[in-house]
């Protein structure tokens, strides 16, 4: 039998299939890291968001311990703005608007509102609204009490 002789020496290092493979199988393995933490620091904000939200909403309805004198004897069906109806003796100064536009943006907002009730003895409801955007979608929350 017959020998060949190759005179080929055998070259060390990488080819370059292999490296454009690892260099994908990385850049894969990055794309899906990245991509996790943006998701997750959107998370973050929402929830984040959401319990300033909710500070900003309980605080404001803890303005109110009693039902303010209102001097219309017709009951509204949106109810009385507590901050700037004309129709409330004692308005109330929400505190947190500063706080409130700094924590959730400009396109927040904070209503305090006063209903009344059926059969109650004169109880009227009370209901703190905090609404603000994560993502450009609306999102709300709500506290509400009975005083009298």
């Amino acid at each position: 039998m017959r020998r060949v002789k190759t005179d080929k020496k055998r070259e060390y290092g990488f080819t370059i299939t292999e490296i454009l493979v690892t260099l994908f199988v990385i850049s894969t393995f990055l794309g899906l890291f990245f991509q996790a933490y943006i998701l997750m620091l959107s998370q973050r904000t929402a929830v984040v968001r959401q319990s300033k939200a909710d500070s900003i909403a309980r605080a404001n309805l803890q303005l109110v311990s009693s039902a303010p004198q209102v001097t219309s004897s017709s009951c509204p069906a949106d109810g009385w703005d507590l901050v700037s109806s004309p129709y409330v003796v004692q308005k109330v100064t929400l505190t947190t608007d500063h706080e409130r536009e700094r924590e959730l943006g400009t396109d927040s907002s904070a209503q305090l509102r006063m209903y009344c009730t059926s059969g109650l003895n004169d109880a009227k409801r009370i209901v703190s609204k905090v609404t603000y955007k994560v993502n450009g979608v609306n999102r709300a929350v709500v506290y509400a009490t009975i005083a009298n």
